[in-house]
């Protein structure tokens, strides 16, 4: 394989990885890997580098945080939260402390 080929496949391994490229690019790829194995090791760690990631890098919202996060945004799609948009583009009324606040019980903590 010639150092221009490799630099190309090697500039579309994450496109690749990420679902990013269209049939005819995947199947470039996917033939120069089968013939050059210095690309597919590449290739090969980045898939692994990936999985290790997902696997242990993923951190958990504590419990009720996850729920408490969607329903303030609900009610700022609502317009319903002070300093925001509401859905027909009108703002909504500031709080009366004059901060952004939110709807009572939404504090995030």
């Amino acid at each position: 394989m010639s150092e221009h080929e490799c630099a190309e496949a090697v500039a579309q391994l994450y496109p690749y990885l990420d679902g990013e490229l269209d049939s005819e690019m995947i199947a470039t790829v996917e033939a120069h890997l089968r013939h050059c194995t210095p690309c597919l090791e590449a290739f090969d760690f980045e898939t692994e580098l990936r999985h290790v990631i997902t696997a242990h890098c993923a951190e958990q919202m504590p419990e009720g945080t996850h729920d408490k996060l969607m329903a303030m945004l609900d009610a700022v799609a609502r317009g319903e939260v002070p300093g925001t948009v509401g859905p027909a583009g009108d703002p909504a009324v500031p709080g009366a402390d004059g901060g952004l606040g939110g709807p009572p019980g939404m504090a995030l903590e």
